[in-house]
């Protein structure tokens, strides 16, 4: 990716500098020994559903499955910090950038969203990178609706915004089930 079209990125997704790196720290300080953090539990879910979606030969999913996110969820309950809501982010429209400037460029957008999105997450919001262009964020305190009303903003602003000339529009597909996560949590799916 040449440094014109860096910086045309970066005119039109300005991000703060602000990391989630400080928040996946707390998230894996205090939890016992041996035990994943919620990022790498997210990241071994995604591995293992390309790999098994890989050997079946499926096209890709968008979201988790279920039964994924109950494990996920099931480890997390009862922790201080599980009360909140999961879902998946997964970035699209980036095939034109990776056939035209190569997967390494489409990589790099992927990462510069990934940080325009934890720019208009809350601080306490975390967000992980758990495949090839996809996220997942945790909203810690936040209620269902109020989790669906922000991503759908999130990919409003993003999918809308042209990301440089002759490139068209990037889009956001978000999971379209954003789940609760705490002791109290209903997990009906």
């Amino acid at each position: 990716m040449n440094e014109h079209m860096i910086a045309a990125i970066r005119r039109q997704f300005p991000a703060t500098e602000t990391a989630s790196s400080s928040l996946d720290k707390l998230l894996t300080e205090r939890r016992p020994v041996g035990q994943e953090s919620l990022i790498e539990k997210l990241a071994r879910l995604e591995q293992e559903r390309l790999r098994i979606q890989g050997a079946e030969g499926l096209p890709r999913l968008r979201i988790l499955g279920k039964e994924p996110f109950l494990r996920l969820m099931a480890g997390l309950s009862g922790t201080p910090r599980a009360n909140g809501c999961l879902a998946r982010i997964e970035l699209t429209g980036l095939a034109p950038i990776s056939a035209a400037h190569g997967d390494e460029a489409a990589a790099e957008l992927t990462d510069f969203l990934g940080q325009w999105m934890r720019a208009y997450l809350r601080e306490s919001d975390v967000l992980g990178r758990i495949g090839p262009q996809s996220y997942a964020a945790f909203l810690p305190q936040a209620r269902k609706g109020g989790t669906e009303t922000k991503l759908a903003q999130l990919a409003w602003r993003l999918g809308r915004t042209p990301c440089t000339q002759g490139l068209g529009n990037l889009g956001l597909d978000l999971v379209s089930q954003v789940v609760p996560v705490g002791p109290h949590a209903q997990l009906t799916l």
